[in-house]
């Protein structure tokens, strides 16, 4: 993943950015294991909570099926 950021840009100015992806696939399951052990937060302040989770283990195969069948086209359609 690449994000453009220069320090002179004011903080309120990164309202957009570009992701350069190769592998889609891999990608998505390691999107998905980020949100597990950040427990699927929806905010910035409910992530931090779990920031010391972040690669501590793995989370079930079980667990990236059935939130890829429920998100995967959504994820899709965001970032696609």
């Amino acid at each position: 993943m690449c994000i453009l950021f220069t320090p002179q840009m004011p903080l309120d100015a990164g309202d957009q950015v570009i992701m350069v992806v190769r592998n889609m696939r891999r990608s998505l399951v390691e999107y998905h294991d980020i949100l597990w052990d950040i427990g699927y937060a929806k905010t910035w302040e409910e992530a931090n909570v779990f920031l010391t989770n972040l690669y501590i283990e793995r989370p079930p195969l079980e667990d990236f099926l059935e939130w890829r069948d429920l998100r995967v086209m959504d994820e899709v359609h965001w970032y696609g």
